[in-house]
């Protein structure tokens, strides 16, 4: 994960410094944990700390959703399983999706 500096600073690259972090997003309390966590230990030996490991991968998770999507695709393949090889729920119909907007 590349962390970026501006090299020269001044007032467009105050303004538009947002652009490269994720302030902005649902992510942004995991990014400024993290980012408190390197500055406290410096970014070399803040990569190696576990503390630090551990919060950016909690922020790379939160960017990615990739343990999530995981978690969605076991239980629609468990699903699916049940439905059309093992005929368990043949009778029933799925419970109603949630709404697109529900995360």
């Amino acid at each position: 994960m590349a962390i970026f500096h501006p090299f020269l600073r001044n007032p467009v690259s105050d303004i538009t410094g947002y652009m490269l972090t994720s302030q902005h997003s649902k992510c942004a309390d995991f990014e400024m944990r993290m980012m408190e966590c390197l500055e406290a230990y410096g970014v070399k030996r803040g990569a190696e700390n576990p503390e630090c490991q551990t919060l950016m991968k909690d922020f790379k998770e939160c960017l990615s959703s990739d343990v999530t999507f995981k978690r969605f695709e076991a239980m629609w393949w468990e699903r699916q399983k049940q439905y059309y090889l093992e005929g368990k729920n043949k009778d029933r119909q799925y419970a109603p999706s949630p709404k697109l907007d529900s995360l």
